[in-house]
């Protein structure tokens, strides 16, 4: 779970419901953002069950630009969004050398205003008066992209070449 707006450090260990309302609590954007465990498997019924269930405001669901291509959007993308939960997808970067490029390489594209003196606020402020899904850009990774990240976060600690970097 993601807590967008807020430095109040949510408590773990909670359900999913109570930490959505956490996180709300503080004021903060809730994001649940995809995750192969999360989205397949017995947790998809209670993230089902969660979309359904739970107020659509300040609440929204993330694709991840960590993906492999060769798994489709999950259809929750489509159910959360028939109840007003929007697609906020990221690009976090993992703990590799690698992925240095990766912030902001897959995203979505929010309009309204932008003050600088308090952005997060007006960040905010500008996610929840969203009335339609926000145009997304980029794509997410590649089957090889994917694979070598996943070798590389349980061979971490180990030496691995860095991806060399071309400029176009």
């Amino acid at each position: 779970m993601l807590a967008l707006g807020t430095q109040v450090d949510v408590a773990s260990g909670q359900s999913l419901d109570d930490t959505i309302g956490a996180v709300r609590d503080t004021g903060a954007i809730a994001v649940i953002p995809w995750g192969f465990g999360k989205w397949w498997f017995s947790r998809r019924q209670l993230l089902t069950a969660t979309l359904a269930s739970q107020p659509s405001a300040g609440m929204f669901v993330g694709d991840n630009g960590g993906r492999p291509r060769f798994i489709p959007p999950a259809r929750l993308f489509e159910v959360a969004a028939s109840r007003g939960i929007y697609n906020l997808p990221g690009s976090d970067p993992l703990p590799l050398n690698w992925e240095i490029d990766k912030p902001g390489s897959f995203g979505a594209v929010l309009e309204g205003p932008l003050d600088l003196s308090l952005p997060a606020k007006t960040l905010v402020a500008n996610l929840r008066n969203l009335q339609a899904q926000p145009p997304l850009f980029g794509r997410s990774a590649s089957i090889s992209g994917f694979t070598r990240s996943q070798v590389g976060l349980r061979l971490r600690g180990r030496a691995m070449p860095a991806r060399e970097r071309t400029d176009p």
